[in-house]
């Protein structure tokens, strides 16, 4: 009978215990920060960038990110450097065979150790890239331990795949650094997609309240019904504008949208061409309403609050931190969360989503419409 793979990560880390120490760097210093995740994984690490820029505000600290993060952090304050790397690896899927992935951890790390990094850390939880620091020749390595490469870092702390994913990215900065943080996420928008946002929106609503609907998720699996945001947004439309966002590669879901929404003349669909113009549009917003998927998280960067409907993964996790400020609406069944963590069985049963109401989402969003905005931090 063959061993589950948890207890071969299990072995190999068992030699290589690692505590997290201060560690006191000599400034001006190069920093690296891996995050070769999706889109709202970057999102949720800016809290923790943004304290080691505080603790660190003379160094340079470069950000590895997929191309379709890139946009993320092209105007956060905290980055001195987007590093774009279209490397074959992240938590969701790998691509290619071993010997690509180690080829291509090879040859980035290879032309990364011309950089001088003295620091890095890897917030997105994956030992290839914690290799990728060795070959790079970073002397001091950090990151998540428990998951195979805890050979290959100085110091590190345990993945707890439950704990929320920005409280759980700052708190290894702040025991890195010794200095508290606040788990407060940010994207930062041009003054172009500012306006671009606030001329549309003026003519949709005027001074009016507005619901941006965002119903499209990376798994479809963790997607409320296309329907229910359908009939959402015409048992709204009384009291606000409701304007469903959609990115180029939606186009069809747009079209479904349209045509459902052509008689409901408060009801709307946009397209945004760019992360700069969502962000925009979901800052202009009186509520949001989505899934677990980047919107969300890019919607509490911008200060929105939201509406967030979670069905399989925990929203513990996932979700926004601030329940009072947002509501995030969880299903009435025992059987979940299920889809989570690297191992997660897959499930196509919807109970979980489909025992949440559009009378149960309606209620969440006018308590926040009456509630209000406050500014982003």
């Amino acid at each position: 009978m063959g061993f589950p793979r948890e207890y071969w990560i299990r072995l190999l880390d068992a030699p290589f215990p690692r505590g997290l120490p201060r560690v006191q760097l000599a400034e001006p210093n190069r920093v690296l920060i891996t995050q070769f995740d999706k889109l709202g994984d970057v999102l949720c690490s800016t809290a923790a960038i943004r304290l080691l820029r505080e603790a660190l505000p003379d160094a340079r600290i470069v950000v590895g990110v997929q191309p379709y993060s890139r946009d993320v952090l092209a105007n956060n304050p905290d980055v001195d450097e987007v590093f774009v790397a279209s490397v074959p690896w992240s938590a969701a899927r790998f691509v290619g065979g071993l010997r690509a992935r180690v080829r291509s951890v090879w040859d980035l790390g290879r032309s990364l150790r011309r950089c001088g990094f003295g620091l890095g850390v890897d917030l997105q939880g994956n030992p290839l890239n914690a290799l990728l620091m060795v070959l790079a020749g970073i002397p001091i390595r950090v990151g998540m331990t428990g998951l195979g490469g805890d050979v290959w870092l100085t110091a590190g702390q345990r993945m707890d795949w439950f704990a929320n994913r920005v409280a759980f990215r700052l708190r290894l900065v702040e025991r890195l650094t010794g200095r508290p943080g606040r788990p407060v996420t940010r994207f930062d928008l041009s003054d172009v997609d500012r306006q671009w946002a606030a001329d549309g929106l003026t003519r949709i609503a005027g001074e009016g309240p507005v619901v941006v609907v965002c119903p499209a998720t990376e798994n479809p699996l963790r997607a409320w019904d296309e329907q229910r945001y359908v009939e959402l947004g015409r048992c709204l439309a009384d009291e606000a504008a409701v304007v469903f966002c959609h990115a180029p590669n939606d186009v069809e879901m747009a079209r479904r949208f349209e045509r459902a929404w052509r008689d409901a003349a408060r009801c709307h669909v946009v397209q945004t061409d760019s992360l700069g113009r969502l962000g925009a549009m979901l800052a202009g917003a009186s509520v949001v309403v989505s899934g677990d998927s980047a919107p969300t998280h890019l919607a509490v960067a911008v200060g929105t609050p939201v509406v967030a409907i979670f069905g399989p993964s925990p929203p513990s996790a996932a979700g926004p931190l601030d329940w009072g400020y947002n509501r995030v609406l969880e299903p009435a069944v025992i059987c979940g969360p299920c889809l989570w963590g690297p191992h997660a069985p897959r499930c196509d049963d919807r109970r979980c989503l489909d025992s949440i109401s559009v009378e149960r989402v309606a209620r969440a969003t006018r308590d926040l419409i009456r509630q209000g905005k406050h500014e982003a931090p």
